[in-house]
């Protein structure tokens, strides 16, 4: 990351109106593919606010703007496509414990999953399309969805914001937090897959109307 810094922190000496693009940018594409570093981005562009490269709201508006546009375009395939289509898809397979987690919170907890979903390492990513597959209703998934991605990015701002020159410790902290709970939902969700699984075989000889042994 230090010579995609170096340059963001050039550009947003030079041309800031193109640092807050970036900050766009790396936001939506972080959403579409979780290994980016958004939050990492987020942080140094609190950082260069703090030495007076960039202005505070526009680096806030950039990145929630960037988030919330990352998740509505997975909210809207799901919610398109559905589970036929999507379930061709790789990653959408390789995904396929962590939104078998996801859809079980959503059915149970509703709209609270979409609220709490910036502080779910690991099923960040998937929420987004689960909901659309499961057509939660936009007037409830959109509130939600903006107020996570607010409070989130609010949090990161204001701690690279207090780090300034140490923003790398903040980085540091934010990507323990992000590995330890991510983990701890991934085995969550493998476990939930398993049972699943295996509650879906037992099941099936008495759905065909057949003698179990």
């Amino acid at each position: 990351m230090s010579e995609f810094t170096f340059w963001l922190h050039q550009l947003a000496a030079h041309h800031p109106a193109e640092a807050y693009a970036i900050l766009f940018l790396s936001a939506v594409i972080e959403n579409l593919f979780p290994p980016v570093p958004g939050d990492t981005v987020t942080v140094f562009g609190a950082y260069l606010v703090g030495r007076g490269s960039l202005d505070l709201w526009p680096v806030i508006w950039a990145t929630v703007a960037g988030s919330t546009s990352g998740f509505l375009g997975l909210y809207v395939l799901g919610r398109t496509y559905g589970r036929g289509v999507l379930s061709r898809l790789r990653w959408v397979q390789r995904s396929t414990p962590r939104i078998a987690l996801a859809e079980r919170l959503c059915r149970r907890r509703g709209v609270l999953v979409v609220l709490a979903n910036r502080f779910l390492p690991g099923l960040r990513s998937v929420v987004s399309i689960t909901v659309g597959l499961l057509r939660m209703p936009a007037w409830q998934v959109i509130p939600a969805a903006v107020f996570s991605i607010f409070a989130w990015n609010g949090l990161l701002i204001w701690g690279g914001l207090l780090a300034g020159e140490n923003w790398e410790r903040a980085v540091e902290i934010v990507s323990r937090y992000n590995t330890c709970l991510g983990a701890l939902l991934v085995a969550v969700a493998l476990g939930v897959s398993a049972w699943w699984w295996r509650t879906r075989r037992h099941r099936r000889p008495i759905l065909h109307g057949e003698n179990p042994q």
